[in-house]
């Protein structure tokens, strides 16, 4: 190495001489005696965690090193065997030693600060589904094939005795075609009560399937989530679509 160009002095090394960068100088006159290996170890770590030596970088041959700092070659060697075993650097034959993670915690150079553990989170809701989708099932007994194309009509009868007609949603219909036996299915969604204060008590749904003028009169769902609120748009019934 020609030390006339960088000025390096005697026992320092540019470790990133090997790829033709100053970003790493290390000097054994700065090791203690007796912990050379675990000194450049450290060092190393350091320079791993910190970044000047990333990810994929590589650590110079350890003939290299070691004529460079002026120590044995076995020093280096246990050095970098250390690293090694810390899972920080890797040996890929002819492409040499390469750095492949970052130091573990605790390894000797500076470890992340562990990140805060988040607020808990207040609990507000029971843990359920705050949406229920009550399925509604229409099956062709005809001998000829029919067309439901759309949104069926629905009206949902209260226990009390009123009905209230249910919002469409925003979906874009499709036509559905029902062979005989066929099952095709809409779905009524709303929000549900977790409070037990909703005076909402649905016993029937009325149906006008799409392209019929005659209603079906079904009894609500009896494993149904009690229904939130008041009959109001956030209860919607979606597009008929072909049962799976």
């Amino acid at each position: 190495m020609d030390r006339s160009k960088d000025g390096a002095a005697e026992g320092a090394i540019t470790a990133g001489a090997a790829t033709g960068s100053d970003f790493l100088q290390l000097r054994i006159g700065a090791a203690p005696a007796g912990g050379r290996a675990d000194w450049l170890a450290g060092e190393l770590r350091r320079a791993i965690a910190d970044g000047r030596l990333p990810v994929g970088s590589r650590l110079p041959a350890t003939r290299v090193l070691a004529a460079d700092l002026r120590v044995s070659r076995g020093l280096v060697t246990e050095a970098y065997q250390r690293l090694r075993e810390d899972g920080q650097v890797a040996g890929r034959g002819r492409a040499g030693t390469v750095v492949v993670a970052a130091p573990l915690p605790g390894a000797g150079g500076p470890s992340p600060t562990p990140a805060p553990d988040p607020p808990p989170v207040p609990f507000t809701a029971p843990p359920a589904r705050d949406v229920f989708d009550a399925l509604v099932q229409m099956t062709n007994k005809g001998g000829s094939t029919c067309s439901a194309a759309g949104f069926a009509g629905v009206d949902l009868k209260d226990a009390d005795g009123t009905s209230a007609p249910v919002h469409r949603g925003g979906e874009v219909p499709r036509i559905t075609d029902l062979k005989p036996g066929d099952t095709a299915t809409f779905s009524i969604s709303y929000k549900v009560d977790f409070s037990g204060d909703s005076l909402a008590s649905p016993t029937d749904i009325i149906v006008t399937p799409p392209n019929e003028t005659h209603s079906v009169d079904l009894k609500w769902p009896a494993d149904a989530l009690k229904l939130g609120g008041s009959y109001d748009e956030s209860i919607q019934v979606h597009p008929v679509g072909i049962a799976n």
